[in-house]
């Protein structure tokens, strides 16, 4: 038996992980799935966005990408939950000359990565998308491939898609562990403990 603390996007993920092997987790979150952190933020999947990109995150963040992808078709079969996962674009508008020279990198990595692309909008290309922007921006930088879902639609779907191929939730708080020599043999919850062979 292997638990799983933390119901959030990461647990979910590792409970489904599991259940496809095979394995029959359970997983521990004290306020009910989907309630915590990861439902706190956009739901942005911007793999060739932020810190060592371009560098050594690239590879991870688009195999990251991937995998958050490639099920969505299984995750709405299996959990019947519309998480919104679509592709979106994303503009980062340009006030000046530094603000375009700042964007060449990444329009360069977007060219150069399958699926994805960038491409200038001059200001009246922009206006028409956004008729409020500051009368200050020179255009901007349009980014597509990106993808977007609701998070907290997300992470009930793929805890739900991990019930459907065995996992179970508990919806308690940990308040320790056992061990026997360098293993833990059990978590200890609020109602009592369970036994288990991983955490």
């Amino acid at each position: 038996m292997i638990v799983i603390v933390g119901g959030g996007i990461a647990g979910a993920f590792t409970a489904l992980a599991l259940a496809r092997a095979g394995a029959s987790p359970i997983l521990i979150e004290r306020a009910g799935v989907a309630r915590e952190a990861s439902v706190r933020n956009p739901g942005g999947l911007n793999p060739l966005h932020g810190a060592g990109i371009p560098g050594p995150m690239q590879a991870f963040a688009l195999e990251s990408f991937r995998l958050n992808i490639d099920p969505w078709d299984e995750l709405r079969t299996r959990s019947g939950i519309n998480f919104h996962g679509r592709t979106v674009s994303r503009i980062h508008v340009v006030l000046d000359d530094k603000d375009r020279a700042s964007l060449e990198p990444m329009k360069a990595i977007q060219d150069a990565t399958p699926g994805f692309g960038a491409r200038w909008l001059d200001r009246p290309e922009l206006i028409a998308i956004e008729p409020r922007i500051t009368p200050t921006a020179l255009g901007a930088l349009r980014v597509e491939g990106n993808a977007r879902v609701d998070a907290q639609a997300y992470t009930r779907a793929v805890t739900a898609a991990a019930v459907s191929l065995g996992a179970k939730v508990v919806v308690d708080e940990v308040t320790g562990l056992e061990s026997r020599g360098a293993r833990v043999s059990g978590v200890v919850l609020g109602s009592g403990t369970i036994r288990c062979d991983g955490v």
